[in-house]
């Protein structure tokens, strides 16, 4: 929120961009996105259990639906050629991201650790049935372990995503104002090349996060 205030008063553009950039993530990646994923992985199993066809099949499916969304976005809802709209829409992309995927995660696991430091593992138990105490004592389990060094790791994590979803953008911008679609396909191979990393972390291909 910050970066997005201090870029939109810098560069002065317009905050239209921002709102769509948010949009876009949301209806592109959390609804659609995430709706072929339920399709795609139960009916076709050997991805989920092949770690090799699950990463590639997650990385050519953000870079299909992002990189789509933002061609839909500078295409038919981003009318303008101002370039710094580019960069505005990459932020409000990113930053939603950012707030959905880790802030409200940062969020609720503080909430949870103050009500588990106020209450104690007895009074959050408290009427609970026996698989309910079970996940309690699981997640306080789970914040015995968890650090500073894991909340920098998730910070540093999404400011590079965010870096991402403004190159991207900007790629993607050119792409559409100059009707040159190798722009497009730049910006999708990036893609799906930067998340090659974070899938095989999902498939404990690489253990060291850092």
């Amino acid at each position: 929120i910050v970066i997005a205030i201090v870029w939109i008063i810098v560069s002065k553009s317009r905050i239209f961009p921002l709102f769509i950039g948010s949009i876009i993530f949301f209806v592109f990646v959390m609804v659609l996105e995430s709706a072929m994923h339920s399709v795609v992985l139960s009916t076709i199993p050997i991805i989920s259990n092949n770690s090799f066809l699950y990463i590639l099949y997650g990385c050519l499916a953000a870079g299909l639906f992002e990189e789509g969304g933002r061609w839909v976005a500078f295409r038919y809802l981003i009318r303008g050629n101002d370039k710094k709209e580019a960069i505005t829409y990459g932020i409000g992309h990113g930053a939603i991201e950012m707030i959905l995927v880790v802030g409200l995660t940062l969020f609720s696991t503080f909430i949870f650790a103050q009500s588990f430091l106020t209450l104690g593992i007895d009074g959050m138990t408290e009427g609970l049935d026996a698989s309910m105490v079970d996940m309690v004592k699981e997640m306080v389990v789970s914040l015995q372990v968890y650090s500073v060094n894991d909340v920098l790791l998730n910070l540093i994590e999404r400011c590079s995503a965010l870096l991402l979803h403004v190159s991207c953008s900007i790629l993607v911008f050119f792409s559409v104002k100059e009707k040159k679609i190798n722009y497009l396909v730049y910006a999708f191979l990036f893609h799906v090349v930067m998340n090659i990393p974070a899938g095989m972390v999902q498939q404990s291909l690489i253990t060291n996060v850092w």
